[in-house]
């Protein structure tokens, strides 16, 4: 999990198996807290879900406090711009953040006999660059369940947290276990997004999804 403070920078947090039942009824998304005890260590994962030499990890004298402060920012969002992506000017290891509107659904597998579940589609955001965007099992499942029952007739747009790097396919991909995946939620971000779209461009919905979907399909019965 990642924690956030006053000034919105983030830290990677981690609680031991160990601790794991002492904590998780308390830890709530979105909910502010003071902590005492924890063990300051380095920040040495595989993938990195923050940009900060350390991580912070609980342990047998943890303490947590449910308090509010409304200084506190609910959510801090570090939009990674695709320019940087597309130029391999990102770190591969670290997980990022990104931002985009649909531009055209590329590939979709449903789940079958040796195969994962797998959308992939071009984004693209506001200064016209496009990424490919990989969504595997259950966030591949929420974008094509969203283009099958939404009946929004507006543009796609997405937001991927820990979005892993991909430089050889100039895109991202969710990872197993940490991405979450927004699309068309009222959130700040995405109306702002919204309203910065170009007035003259247009840009692919859920109707023409579904038949994009439909064309590039591999199904498995």
């Amino acid at each position: 999990m990642v924690f956030v403070d006053v000034k919105g920078d983030r830290i990677h947090v981690v609680v031991p198996k160990d601790y794991v039942a002492g904590f998780k009824d308390m830890l709530k998304e979105h909910t502010t807290y003071i902590m005492h005890n924890c063990s300051v260590v380095d920040n040495d994962d595989q993938f990195k879900v923050c940009d900060h030499r350390y991580k912070l990890m609980f342990n047998s004298g943890t303490t947590l406090t449910e308090e509010k402060l409304d200084q506190i920012p609910s959510h801090v969002y570090n939009f990674k711009s695709f320019g940087d992506i597309l130029s391999g000017k990102c770190q591969s290891n670290l997980l990022v953040d990104v931002i985009g509107v649909v531009h055209e659904v590329t590939f979709t597998q449903r789940e079958g006999v040796g195969k994962k579940v797998q959308a992939s589609f071009n984004m693209k955001d506001l200064s016209g660059n496009i990424i490919n965007c990989t969504l595997w099992e259950d966030n591949g499942r929420k974008f094509m369940s969203y283009s099958t029952n939404t009946s929004e007739n507006a543009a796609i747009i997405i937001i991927l947290t820990r979005a892993r790097i991909k430089h050889a396919h100039a895109g991202v991909s969710n990872v197993w276990n940490g991405s979450k995946l927004f699309i068309n939620e009222k959130m700040p971000e995405i109306e702002e997004f919204r309203q910065n779209l170009p007035k003259n461009e247009v840009f692919v919905d859920a109707s023409e999804i579904i038949s994009q979907t439909l064309g590039s399909s591999q199904y498995s019965y």
